[in-house]
């Protein structure tokens, strides 16, 4: 492969549902996967091709022929292109699992030094649509990727399925920017001592209130999550992450629905580590995640080293691990080291190059 040989990247993400047609964020499409993944490719120095879309009332889909118009317009038969789509549980929701179908498989067919990647975020057991995903992109998609670490014994033990799972390949996360160091200076612009940022649940809300009576706590609660589905929760996706800016610490758990399909389909669910999407969103934005389990046995976390930069706790001992935490909290030391574990774990050259260059490494 040349060195001066560009390498393009297509991203047809699936996008969020939203009303009246409206733009939010950076992109049309104002998802975490979209526009970290967009990030990504770009701080790889791949150069991306835009994908249009067709807006309607509560409805956003791919438009596949203009979108089709700007490849073709962009492309040689014998440039790298990289098709990046992201499948979410919903598969028949929108059509636009079909589009980015149709796509990959025009792009493959076309351009011979074409390579597919298809992510799939709900790649856990509740995902019941899990199955129908795999089957329908496994022929197009030279790699499948999921955040998982156990989805192929997850997969076969399900479905009782072996011939997928063959081009399964595991992310510790999505890809983040580290911008921890960039809009803060110094702890006295960390002007909330610990965060939540998602939707309430019973741990979540108890952990709440355990916090809110601590005595000269300040305190951020964000309860819209990241669903853009209604008018009043149409906010760009920066607006979350940057509140995680401005904080020291923000409460983090597992995820609840894989917790209760883990048990219902009677395996171990804390011999399978986990590493949720929020934790990954603090650690880039200089905050240290506060890892909160319900009860005393506290789902592991991917973690790779005993560096991990993260505060594990349980509701009984969240009070006096917290305290004693914010007591200790040193600005510099934690920015440092959250920055080192980031650029060594969680950055687009630690999670996404090692799949690219092994992808590309055979096109000349």
């Amino acid at each position: 492969m040349s060195e001066l040989k560009k390498i393009y990247f297509i991203n047809t993400c699936i996008p969020h549902i939203v009303r009246d047609s409206i733009f939010i964020g950076e992109f049309p499409v104002d998802s975490d996967v979209f526009v970290n993944f967009n990030r990504a490719f770009n701080d790889l120095d791949y150069v991306g091709i835009n994908i249009f879309y067709k807006f309607g009332i509560g409805t956003i889909l791919i438009d596949e022929l203009k979108s089709l118009q700007a490849i073709d317009d962009n492309l040689n038969h014998d440039d790298i292109i990289i098709v990046f789509n992201s499948i979410n549980e919903n598969i028949n929701e929108g059509n636009n699992e079909a589009i980015s179908h149709n796509i990959s498989s025009y792009i493959k067919n076309k351009y011979k030094n074409s390579i597919v990647l298809t992510f799939i975020p709900d790649a856990h057991p509740n995902n019941l649509n899990l199955q129908k995903i795999v089957e329908t992109f496994y022929t197009i998609s030279d790699k499948i990727i999921t955040p998982y670490i156990d989805t192929e014994n997850i997969f076969k033990m399900i479905y009782k399925a072996d011939k997928f799972v063959d081009k399964f390949y595991y992310i510790k996360n999505i890809p983040t920017i580290f911008n921890g160091d960039k809009i803060i200076n110094s702890v006295f612009d960390k002007i909330y001592d610990i965060t939540f940022l998602g939707t309430s649940r019973s741990n979540r809300t108890n952990a709440m209130k355990i916090l809110l009576n601590i005595d000269f706590l300040n305190f951020k609660f964000d309860n819209t999550g990241r669903k853009f589905t209604q008018s009043n929760q149409l906010r760009y996706y920066d607006d979350f992450t940057r509140i995680l800016n401005y904080s020291k610490f923000s409460l983090c758990t597992p995820t609840t629905s894989f917790i209760k399909i883990a048990k219902l389909h009677e395996f171990n669910i804390f011999s399978r580590p986990v590493f949720p999407g929020r934790v990954a969103e603090c650690i880039a934005a200089g905050c240290i995640p506060l890892y909160m389990a319900e009860h005393d046995e506290i789902i592991p976390l991917a973690s790779i080293d005993e560096n991990f930069p993260v505060l594990l706790t349980n509701l009984k001992n969240l009070e006096d691990d917290f305290k004693t935490a914010l007591h200790n909290y040193d600005f510099e030391k934690t920015i440092t080291k959250l920055k080192q574990y980031h650029e060594t774990y969680l950055s687009s050259r630690a999670i996404l190059k090692p799949l690219l260059d092994q992808m590309t490494g055979h096109i000349k």
